[in-house]
């Protein structure tokens, strides 16, 4: 799991979902630390934004397609409310259907072909 583990604040992030993701016990152990003196160098608004793109590298790590079906599934609900509206209301097929309907087809192919990967990957290690 080294290979995982990136410089700074994520390290502890990353390695508790890569043990639950392997069925390891993880638990809550509270521990006594004195008061910080100076000030904190963790930024907001970045280190919010680095530690989701964390969960979304290692969840896409471990598991793709429960990462990228959600999002297929949705545009493709989209596109059939789209391709429904565009008939009823419309009479007509519209570019923004088409898109909605490409846009899920690829992000489910990309989930199956990533899903494939990583079952290979884990099969390999």
């Amino acid at each position: 799991m080294l290979k995982l583990l990136l410089d700074g604040f994520s390290f502890t992030s990353t390695l508790t979902m890569a043990l639950l993701h392997n069925d390891e016990g993880v638990r809550f152990v509270p521990i006594g630390y004195a008061a910080r003196v100076g000030k904190s160098k963790i930024r907001p608004v970045r280190d919010t934004l680095n530690f989701l793109m964390l969960i979304i590298r290692t969840g896409t790590y471990f598991a793709p397609f429960r990462v990228f079906m959600p999002p297929a599934a949705t545009f493709f609900a989209l596109f059939l409310v789209s391709a429904v509206y565009d008939a009823v209301v419309l009479s007509n097929l519209t570019e923004k259907s088409l898109i909605l309907l490409t846009l899920s087809m690829n992000l489910g192919v990309y989930a199956l072909l990533a899903d494939m990967m990583q079952k290979q990957r884990d099969e390999t290690s």
